[in-house]
C-alpha cells in the first residue's frame, strides 16, 4: 500500500504501465502535481522524489463520479468510442483522483476518477464518448 501525504494540491495521478490487465502484481506509478511553489522545496519533503515533466498528449478522457467497480463498464464504453472512432491506444493510462488526499476514493460512495486514454497521433476522427 502506497500512502501519499497532502502535498500537491493539484491532483494525484496513478499511471498503470502493464499491457493488459492484471489482478495482482501491477506496476503502477504515482504522481503528483505540484505548484511552482511546491517545486522549489520538493526534495525538502520527500527527498527520493523523482521529478518528471510530462509532454502534453491527445487523450480520451472520461469522468466517473462513483464507485472504481464502475470504470469496467466506462472501459467498454471506451473500447467501443476507439472502434467507432479508429482510435489507437499509444502509452500508458493514466487514473486522476479529483479532491483532497483525505477523500479515499475507494469509500462507498466512491469519488471523482478521470481516467486518460491517450491516442495515437494518426487517429480518425474525434468525437464525444
Amino acid at each position: 500500500m502506497i500512502i501519499v501525504t497532502q502535498f500537491g494540491n493539484a491532483g494525484c495521478m496513478a499511471v498503470y504501465h502493464d499491457k493488459e490487465f492484471k489482478e495482482e502484481n501491477v506496476l503502477i506509478e504515482v504522481q503528483v502535481v505540484l505548484t511552482e511553489a511546491e517545486l522549489s522545496n520538493v526534495h525538502l519533503r520527500m527527498p527520493t522524489s523523482t521529478i518528471k515533466w510530462l509532454p502534453a498528449k491527445t487523450v480520451a478522457s472520461v469522468k466517473l463520479q462513483g464507485k472504481p467497480e464502475e470504470m469496467t463498464e466506462v472501459n467498454t464504453r471506451v473500447a467501443e468510442w476507439l472502434e467507432a472512432n479508429q482510435q489507437k491506444l499509444k502509452g500508458a493510462i493514466v487514473n486522476m483522483y479529483h479532491g483532497s488526499f483525505s477523500h479515499i476514493p475507494n469509500t462507498d460512495e466512491g469519488g471523482t476518477t478521470e481516467r486518460c486514454y491517450p491516442l495515437s497521433e494518426e487517429g480518425g476522427k474525434h468525437n464525444e464518448i
